[in-house]
């Protein structure tokens, strides 16, 4: 069963509501019964285990009956390159997966779609994506989903260690200094990876190219391999 989140602070003891929607997913996808226990993470990242204590017709109430800290994890900004949409959408979910804890969608030279007209409904269902993979896999907080950037734009924006990932770099990613990394910025690229025009631009303004081996990752596969490559240095 997944982990569900609640807009409030939480303490051993303390009775709450679930969200409309998880008590709907509850009620009727999990089927769960007064007596029965579910995982709930609160707005300090702090995970608890809870009891069902009551269900009315619309609204399901819990008893907190442990909590333990978050663990101490990296911020991970990851710059992901739009690609097609299934692909793109399947990159959100396995990125949150791997540990990003913010996603910037990023139009770069090589990307061939244009969700300009839709990138309203496209934001709203991406960061769908993104909670409904951070409840899967117990991630602490809800990863943000920024709008849709340019890549220079992102350049500007990038936070902390910028790293790029460029498969033909000679550098490798043990041959990257982590130590003194509070916030790590990733850039993922599209379908035939970034332009060397953009490497150049992000090389010179304090960017990091590397590669992951010997191995090319399809663009939506490297969106789930590469953070968790670089995560595992941290």
């Amino acid at each position: 069963m997944p982990q569900y989140f609640i807009d409030r602070s939480l303490s051993v003891g303390d009775m709450f509501s679930l969200a409309k929607e998880d008590f709907h997913h509850l009620l009727k996808v999990r089927r769960v019964r007064t007596g029965d226990d579910i995982d709930v993470r609160d707005t300090a990242g702090y995970l608890h285990r809870a009891e069902i204590v009551e269900i009315k017709k619309d609204e399901m109430t819990a008893l907190c009956l442990s909590s333990s800290p978050p663990k101490n994890e990296i911020e991970l900004h990851l710059y992901v390159s739009l690609i097609k949409t299934n692909a793109f959408e399947e990159s959100l979910q396995h990125a949150v997966e791997a540990g990003a804890t913010r996603i910037i969608p990023v139009n770069s030279e090589r990307s061939i779609v244009d969700v300009s007209s839709k990138k309203d409904s496209k934001l709203e269902r991406w960061r769908k994506i993104a909670l409904e993979s951070a409840k899967q896999s117990y991630a602490p907080r809800i990863p943000l989903v920024d709008e849709i950037s340019s890549f220079v734009a992102s350049l500007k924006t990038a936070q902390g260690l910028i790293l790029i990932a460029h498969p033909f770099s000679e550098r490798k990613v043990s041959d990257i200094d982590f130590s003194n990394a509070e916030c790590l910025s990733l850039f993922i690229g599209p379908e035939g990876g970034f332009s060397a025009s953009e490497i150049a631009l992000a090389e010179s303004s304090g960017a990091i190219s590397f590669s992951c081996g010997s191995r090319v990752f399809r663009a939506e596969t490297a969106a789930a391999v590469i953070p968790s490559v670089v995560l595992s240095y941290n």
